[in-house]
């Protein structure tokens, strides 16, 4: 007779049923891809492999810039900016926040936005990162100049714009596209002391010390 179901060979027939250890799933789909494959001639493999390749090229290529970023968020790199009248400028730190066409990075207790128009190049973005879709709605420029008006009451901010000048300023209001700034005292901006209007557009990076 043979042996019992669960049992193996030649084991009295009451014995405890022998125990085996489950298959690894990731052991066992390679063991099954190898055993479809070996049934496949050489040019469907080739075919196969080549379907994947264009998948994989296919989900490289709908990601954007800003879901990198947002893949990279609490990780450190370099951004490089330019503004017509100045050299390339070169930051880092961790990155904080992706707004809407906005980052903030924030280095030794020195908060920068940068605008994303301005960036030229991003040093320090791993390739293998996938894509990362985020259910939180990314804030915009608005939201984020309000919230460094609060602090621009203690901390002056450091204004790079567009035109390659830094001006050391206070935020006073903020519009829909546009910021209202006075200048810190004992400066001037733009040779006034009155207020200056900046369209957001012409932010390159704003520059914040930590309050202490």
């Amino acid at each position: 007779m043979g042996a019992a179901s669960g049992r193996a060979p030649d084991t009295p027939p009451h014995a405890a049923p022998v125990r085996q250890r489950p298959e690894d799933p990731l052991v066992a789909a390679e063991r099954m891809m190898a055993d479809a494959a070996s049934e496949l001639t050489d040019e469907q493999s080739w075919d196969i492999y080549a379907e994947i390749d264009d998948e994989r090229q296919r989900a490289i290529g709908s990601r954007s810039l800003i879901d990198r970023l947002v893949a990279h968020i609490g990780r450190t790199f370099e951004v490089r900016l330019s503004t017509p009248d100045r050299a390339a400028l070169d930051v880092g730190g961790t990155l904080v926040e992706v707004g809407q066409g906005w980052i903030e990075l924030a280095d030794a207790g020195i908060t920068r936005v940068v605008n994303v128009s301005a960036i030229v190049c991003v040093k320090g973005l791993t390739a293998d990162v996938s894509q990362q879709t985020s259910t939180v709605p990314r804030r915009s420029w608005p939201s984020l100049l309000r919230q460094l008006s609060l602090r621009s009451n203690a901390s002056p901010i450091l204004l790079l714009g567009k035109d390659g000048l830094v001006v050391s300023v206070f935020i006073a209001s903020v519009g829909s596209d546009h910021v209202d700034c006075r200048p810190e005292l004992g400066t001037r901006v733009y040779g006034s002391q009155t207020l200056t209007t900046i369209p957001i557009p012409a932010i390159v990076m704003l520059t914040q010390r930590a309050m202490r």
